[in-house]
């Protein structure tokens, strides 16, 4: 018996490597030739989604540039057609171009020029176009008018003036697409087919008439249905005659369409039986071996794992005893567990052996397992501790929620120390309440907060200070400068002599570029300083960007440049001083950096934001720096635009992002080096009620008017009399309150303008000051209110009173758009 049973092992053991390598072979042969057809398959599948995508691109890329030609000679029709007619001679796939406007078409060269046009066979097409002004290609169609052929729509908008008030489509041939799918590659008892997105037949590879009847028919459910639940994977179905098959889809992700590549299962099938028949043939030769070989040694096996597993179960259990109790040992505190009983009884059952912090509080350590009553395990504390501690104990044991406890003690050496108990909790079957937990000195944590809460006032503090040093110097540090801008302009005024008014005009543009840097260097520090408040509310951008085109369309015509402002029709929710800011920034910025070309500036929709866009032709910015652009003082490399003689500080784009994150606005950047950038700020788009735009100002008002000037500061009082006296006004100027009051007293005839600082001696404002005068002449005198502040509630003030309001520094030409449009008083 025992000679019997060794031949059958070493017979079974000589057939097992046999079996098993003659199996794997044969199984790996079968999964090869099944994983290269699907290899095969996939690969058709992608390269025919790429030809389509590469097809609807190019002729999507071709006919919008016919349309930009549309779009300028709409109204010549028989220009349109002869360019149309041309395209087609070399694009054989197109079997006509539409035009067509918001009421139906307007030509057709399918059809003679003038002939009567047939019904429009994409009527959603134009609908979607219209309403989206983005290209649209419909699914496969038939109509009348394409001779009954199958065809495929490509639609894109035409903007005459800004808006989209026509389409232009070409009819492409689905037999086009037919073609391209049969230069794919695919093995000839395979096929290709190009569904749309309603599932209906566009193109197949075994198609041979380009009027073929499948052309937009269902494609068969099971296709369908396999597809779907695939996904990107592959799928058995049965074609239309009844063909089982094995295929795998693709999306055409520009179009929605989908390509369908398959194979009959028949070609796999065969692999399929030989692989089974095999796999059990030698899966059952395994089996039987094994079982033979298994059951000799599996006894023998089992013993000796059990003793092996008891071994160094018992190994472990002493090494993780060691571990623990060597944590235990360095750990900076106490581990404990506290138990307790139903019947109010408590003990500790562990206790970790470093009780150097009960010692140090003069307390003996508790007693392993010596089960008192709970008020005698903290007799030794505090009476307020011992009392809190209960408190918590009785909580966390009534509700199982984790023990916290913090309390300060008095130590053997008089120091007060902070100490920390917590514990996870829970419940026995008995009802005895476990607490598993640790006690640990936190004194240190406590001064370390301590002295956090100290530093915090500290920088409080410093950001008080920080900030009543910028309201000082935004408003006294722009008064000198303010004063040198007035006079610098009246020099040039009075210099007709080439040489000195040279040096003037240098001087001039010394102190614009001063007042520039300073203005930025106040404008980061007051944002930064976080004294600003914005005041949000619908802000009308056509207002806003007609008076930006005021103000610097002379700047673009005398650096040679075309600035054109779109009109904006809607608005937004914004500040509006701090989104003027914003855009004033981006357009000094975009004439800058522009030589030659234009600057354009308008808005678009986009969902529920408005995005309002700043486009120039400069020299562009390198796509690695459209990020540190934003950053404080960075300035893109390269040469300095020729009329720029003093380079900026790189902050004005800083400025921007700051106050995007104040307002919770997004900005965004695109440009091509050498060709121009883009630079858009979005924000929630509101309707505001439209108004008329006032006439722009001029720089020497006609009228002549009596004003009052109320300036503490003598420079700047000096500088706007002489400059209002030099357009020819009557001005009559006081240094404060009191003064101002005596001049517009006395009799004779009362000032037709007011121009005061907000800012004045003693304890009257300049908006005061305005409110005091309008009551006693009991007239509502238009005023100015010149101010350097930048707190939010002064400025609040200041419109309240209905002035208009004029931030320092200005320039002479913001003084005369103000004295020729001032504010009345608000109802």
């Amino acid at each position: 018996m025992k000679r019997t049973a060794l031949l059958w092992i070493v017979a079974a053991g000589t057939a097992l490597p046999v079996a098993i390598l003659v199996t794997v072979g044969l199984l790996l042969f079968g999964d090869q030739h099944a994983g290269a057809v699907q290899r095969q398959l996939m690969q058709a599948s992608y390269s025919s989604v790429s030809a389509v995508e590469n097809k609807i691109s190019g002729d999507l890329d071709l006919l919008e540039t016919l349309a930009l030609d549309a779009g300028t000679s709409s109204t010549d029709l028989s220009a349109l057609y002869r360019k149309a007619k041309l395209v087609e001679a070399r694009r054989p796939d197109w079997l006509g171009v539409v035009l067509t406007d918001q009421r139906g078409q307007m030509l057709n060269t399918t059809l003679a020029f003038g002939a009567a046009l047939p019904p429009l066979i994409d009527a959603r097409g134009v609908e979607t176009v219209l309403r989206t002004g983005r290209p649209h290609v419909s699914g496969v169609l038939r109509s009348a008018a394409t001779m009954n052929e199958p065809v495929v729509v490509l639609r894109v908008p035409i903007a005459i003036d800004g808006m989209i008030s026509h389409t232009l489509a070409v009819l492409t041939r689905a037999w086009s697409f037919a073609e391209l799918l049969r230069q794919q590659g695919l093995t000839p008892e395979g096929s290709i087919l190009l569904a749309d997105q309603d599932h209906r037949l566009i193109a197949r590879t075994g198609a041979t008439d380009p009027q073929e009847g499948a052309i937009g028919s269902p494609v068969p459910q099971s296709v369908v249905q396999g597809m779907e639940h695939a996904g990107d994977g592959f799928f058995y179905a049965t074609t239309v005659d009844g063909t089982p098959m094995m295929g795998v889809g693709a999306r055409v992700a520009a179009t929605g369409w989908t390509v369908l590549t398959g194979i009959p299962s028949a070609a796999l099938v065969w692999q399929a039986r030989w692989s089974l028949a095999l796999a059990v043939l030698g899966g059952l030769a395994v089996l039987g071996t094994a079982l033979a070989v298994t059951a000799v040694m599996l006894r023998a096996r089992q013993r000796r794992i059990a003793a092996e597993r008891e071994r160094l179960g018992l190994k472990a259990d002493r090494q993780a005893e060691r571990r623990l109790a060597d944590i235990a040992a360095n750990f900076p505190g106490i581990i404990y567990r506290r138990e307790l009983r139903p019947d109010g009884r408590m003990a500790y059952t562990y206790l970790s052996p470093n009780r150097d912090l009960v010692e140090a509080a003069g307390r003996p350590p508790p007693t392993l397992n010596d089960w008192q009553p709970l008020d005698r395990v903290v007799e030794t504390l505090p009476r307020e501790v011992r009392l809190e501690w209960l408190a918590a104990l009785r909580r966390s044991a009534e509700t199982l929620t984790p023990f916290v406890f913090e309390s300060s003690i008095t130590d053997v050496h008089g120091h007060a120390r902070w100490v920390r108990s917590t514990a996870g909790v829970h419940q026995r079957g008995d009802g005895t309440v476990v607490w598993d937990g640790v006690f640990l000195d936190v004194t240190h944590i406590k001064r370390t907060e301590s002295a956090l809460a100290a530093a915090m006032r500290d920088v409080e503090r410093a950001n008080s200070a920080k900030s009543r040093l910028l309201a000082a110097a935004s408003h006294d540090l722009r008064q000198p400068f303010q004063a040198m801008s007035l006079f610098s302009a009246l020099l040039l005024a009075h210099l007709p002599d080439d040489g000195p008014r040279r040096i003037a005009e240098r001087l001039d543009e010394a102190v614009r570029t001063a007042l520039e840097l300073l203005n930025a260097l106040l404008d980061l520090s007051t944002v930064e300083s976080g004294t600003i408040t914005p005041v949000v509310g619908p802000v009308a951008v056509a207002d806003l960007l007609e008076r930006l085109r005021r103000e610097y369309e002379p700047l673009a015509t005398a650096k040679g440049l075309t600035l054109r402002v779109v009109p904006c029709g809607t608005g937004v929710l914004s500040d509006r001083a701090l989104l003027e800011r914003m855009l004033r920034n981006l357009l000094v910025n975009a004439l800058h950096f522009t030589e030659r070309g234009r600057i354009l500036v308008g808005c678009r929709r986009r969902g529920p934001d408005l995005a309002i866009e700043v486009w120039d032709t400069g020299r562009g910015i390198p796509d690695d720096q459209h990020d540190a652009i934003f950053e404080d003082f960075h300035r893109v490399n390269g040469p300095e635009p020729v009329r720029h003689r003093v380079r900026g500080l790189g902050l004005g784009l800083a400025i921007v992002r700051r106050l995007a994150q104040l307002l919770g606005h997004r900005i965004g950047v695109q440009s091509r080096p050498g060709r121009g950038s883009c630079f858009r700020i979005v924000a929630a788009r509101v309707e505001v009620p439209q108004r008329a735009i006032p006439a722009p100002a001029v720089d020497r008002p006609a009228r002549v008017q009596r004003i009052l000037v109320v300036e503490e500061d003598e420079a700047q009082r000096t500088g706007l009399r002489l400059t209002l006296e030099a357009w020819g006004h009557v001005v009559w100027a006081a240094a404060d309150a009191d003064g101002a009051l005596a001049l517009a007293r006395r009799s004779g005839e009362r000032p037709t303008l007011i121009v005061s600082n907000h800012r004045l001696p003693g304890d009257r404002s300049g908006a005061d000051l305005i409110r005091q005068i309008r009551r006693e002449l009991d007239e509502d005198i238009p005023c100015i209110l010149v101010t350097g502040d930048e707190d939010a509630a002064q400025l609040a003030t200041a419109r309240a009173v209905g002035c208009r309001l004029l931030q320092t520094p200005f320039r002479p030409e913001d003084l005369a758009d103000a004295v020729s449009s001032p504010g009345h008083r608000v109802a």
